[in-house]
């Protein structure tokens, strides 16, 4: 008997699949995210869905691995279709907007409701060791979804996580509840969902509505310390985490080293392929402005060292707060 409890505890208590949400309009990346979908965004030389790729092999090997998308989805078919990795991802077309829970539940029935996945939103990378990622996994295997959060300031401006004692969810606090400058835990958009206790459901749906809806699921909060998180979904956040890495080590910065995403011969104080700025098309450009992030070649008509705040892909120029 104790034989067969020790087997069972070992398959509930891994990774079966990975969810890499990638079905979002990009509508917080500007008019550059309308020709550009967000997930085809390069993180220096490569772009974010090739890295959540490359990250999910890393930390659960073995997992199957499922990409959601619907809007912009030739693109991304057409992208991994040309990728080393096309044989060993299932890239599942939407074909009605399905929100983040329709889409886990679409990937979830496909996959038999059977298992544990983890959740990966496709423009945010936590630097998870593995001991943070055993408790993810032990916290989901005896309830319906363990949620990674963290501590924010509210000026951040993330809505939070409500748990009571025992780590379990409460409700979803929007940010206007808090005062300015306030210590707040937020959902990181990453968790471990254990696919057999779901409330199997069709068609559109919200996270916390048919996924972690803190009345009739049970959801865990597992607060991360010392988390190394990097967010590139918004221009803001996209820009800044650029920059800071190049300002400060980090396990991301190494991770994108190895993944040749962070070519070293580049480098050059804060800039990158440029005397100023962070160049991230093939050519050397020398003063695009210690500001600015270039997708691409300056066309004639975009003034080069300007100091604002930019992004710039073709012919368009997203100027930021």
């Amino acid at each position: 008997m104790m034989i067969l409890e020790k087997s069972c505890l070992e398959i509930i208590m891994q990774v079966n699949h990975v969810f890499i949400l990638a079905a979002g309009k990009g509508t917080r990346m500007g008019n550059i995210g309308k020709i550009l979908p967000k997930l085809l965004w390069p993180v220096f030389e490569v772009p974010l869905l090739d890295l959540q790729v490359k990250f999910s092999m890393k930390h659960f090997p073995g997992a199957h691995i499922s990409i959601n998308t619907y809007n912009y989805s030739e693109a991304i078919k057409s992208h991994v279709d040309k990728s080393s990795y096309r044989d060993l991802v299932d890239l599942i077309i939407e074909k009605e907007t399905l929100d983040i829970g329709g889409g886990i539940h679409n990937m979830a029935k496909k996959r038999g409701y059977q298992g544990l996945a983890a959740i990966l939103n496709g423009d945010q990378f936590l630097m998870l060791d593995q001991t943070e990622i055993d408790r993810g996994i032990e916290s989901a295997s005896r309830s319906t979804a363990s949620l990674l959060g963290y501590e924010v300031n509210s000026n951040q401006l993330y809505n939070a996580l409500s748990f009571n004692l025992k780590g379990k969810l409460e409700a979803i606090t929007p940010n206007a509840n808090f005062a300015r400058d306030t210590s707040m835990v937020t959902y990181t958009g990453n968790s471990f969902i254990n696919l057999s206790r779901l409330r199997a459901t069709s068609g559109e749906s919200n996270f916390f509505d048919t996924i972690a809806n803190p009345q009739l699921d049970d959801v865990n909060v597992e607060v991360l310390s010392d988390l190394e998180y990097w967010d590139f979904g918004t221009l803001n956040r996209y820009h800044k985490s650029h920059f800071d890495l190049l300002k400060r080590e980090s396990k991301f910065f190494d991770f994108l080293t190895l993944e040749k995403a962070i070519d070293k011969n580049k480098l050059n104080d804060r800039s990158y392929h440029s005397l100023s700025g962070i160049n991230l098309a093939e050519n050397f450009q020398d003063h695009l402005g210690a500001e600015t992030i270039a997708l691409s070649e300056l066309s004639s008509s975009i003034a080069r060292d300007d100091q604002r705040k930019r992004i710039i892909f073709n012919d368009h120029v997203e100027l930021l707060a």
